[in-house]
């Protein structure tokens, strides 16, 4: 057996640090060389660019550039082969999720490695934007689909401000709450359970009739966006449960105060919808 001498023991830590130093610089330049990472992008607007990509061993992120000059309020990427998407990533302001970016922001995607692998061309569809003027740009299947959540969550909204606006506001204990979150109800199943929900509400423009002749993918965009306001009325009534029925502390939030504001709250989200809807022809032309 060889033994080793006390400079090759202490030189063995040195090269081995010399050679993770070289990788790490290789790592850093190849990123820089490629900020991709070997993605490729089907562009179907050039609105928003792709313009980076992260890789660790639990998550792959995307970095999405606004390059518009304009403010976007909702975009879809899509990952998979052309016209056989796997994932569909869609984002909206248009429901208070979160806000428009503006030009030359950028918003990440993430996703698992392991969901990621199955990407075997490993592309990215950027395939449409919405712009806070009303215009749009990209993919007529995925801007229909957009076009659809709004009017699933308008619906919706119409529904939430009717209740809240026929609700005694001066009973609010927790049995009346209880009352009111059962009269919400839960979130639909189906896109048929969903739009029966909202049959009575009305909109300029908008047809329960002819969103029922929509396509599938449509109709499973009004089914998500109903059910995404409805879960946010549904969370607003459990705030308003955590709230005391009265305070001895003039400026205190109580459950009467914080349900006036929820009713105006919900007034002006009924007369932007509206307001909307007369500007876009029913909701679903740009």
């Amino acid at each position: 057996m060889r033994l080793l001498t006390r400079r090759q023991v202490s030189s063995r830590p040195a090269s081995a640090l010399l050679i993770l130093l070289i990788a790490a610089v290789a790592t850093s330049f190849a990123a820089a060389q490629d900020p991709l990472r070997g993605w490729k992008v089907n562009a179907k607007t050039n609105a928003l660019a792709l313009v980076a990509v992260d890789e660790s061993p639990r998550d792959i992120t995307f970095f999405f550039k606004n390059v518009s000059g304009r403010t976007i309020t909702a975009w879809i990427v899509l990952f998979g082969p052309d016209g056989q998407d796997v994932r569909r990533d869609h984002l909206d302001s248009f429901g208070g999720v979160l806000g428009g970016l503006v030009p030359g922001d950028a918003y990440p995607v993430s996703i698992g490695a392991q969901e990621a692998s199955q990407y075997a061309d490993r592309t990215v569809e950027v395939s449409a934007v919405i712009f806070a003027d009303g215009g749009s740009e990209g993919s007529p299947r995925s801007l229909s689909y957009m076009n659809h959540w709004r009017l699933g969550w308008m619906l919706e909204t119409e529904r939430v401000a009717r209740l809240f606006r026929t609700a005694d506001a001066g009973d609010l204990d927790d049995a009346s709450i209880g009352a009111l979150t059962e009269r919400l109800g839960k979130p639909p199943g189906s896109p048929v359970e969903a739009l029966a929900s909202v049959q009575e509400e009305r909109l300029p423009g908008v047809s329960i009739s002819d969103i029922r002749r929509a396509d599938v993918d449509s109709l499973r965009a009004v089914f998500t966006g109903i059910h995404a306001a409805r879960n946010s009325g549904l969370r607003k009534l459990e705030e308003l449960r955590a709230l005391p029925l009265s305070s001895s502390e003039p400026q205190a939030r109580t459950r009467t105060s914080a349900f006036s504001r929820l009713r105006q709250e919900y007034e002006g989200l009924s007369a932007k919808d509206h307001a909307y809807c007369e500007r876009m022809q029913g909701g679903t032309r740009q």
